[in-house]
């Protein structure tokens, strides 16, 4: 949570929360993602879930301050001892820009769905 507020929620590429409180799409997606870029992440049991099956095929990169964070839930491929400020400024000039459309895309097709479907269990409910 203290993050909130570093990237804008209407920027079109938010797509919202991690974890058991978090929003559907984000967990579907990080479990299925090749590289998983941490930021300022405890990696906690409420994000994670089971960590046997936590993203299991990307390769983590996990940009921290506090050094004792750094793979002590998860194993990161890249450890980034460092002020996140500092090294995604680095990161972000050695990066070429992509859209990256279709990945995007697959979280608002998976919150619609996720819509749809609480939508129909509600109607059932009411009937009932």
């Amino acid at each position: 949570m203290l993050g909130l507020g570093a990237f804008p929620t209407d920027h079109p590429n938010y797509v919202g929360f991690l974890g058991m409180h978090g929003n559907y799409a984000p967990n579907i997606n990080t479990n299925e993602c090749d590289v998983l870029i941490a930021i300022g992440m405890r990696f906690d049991d409420r994000v994670t879930g089971n960590v046997s099956k936590y993203a299991k095929q990307a390769k983590v990169i996990h940009i921290e301050i506090d050094k004792a964070e750094i793979n002590k839930i998860i194993k990161a491929d890249v450890a980034v001892h460092a002020d996140a400020k500092e090294a995604l400024t680095l990161l972000t000039s050695m990066a070429e820009p992509a859209s990256h459309k279709n990945w995007i895309q697959s979280f608002r097709d998976l919150s619609k769905k996720k819509t749809i479907k609480l939508l129909i269990q509600s109607s059932i409910q009411r009937v009932k």
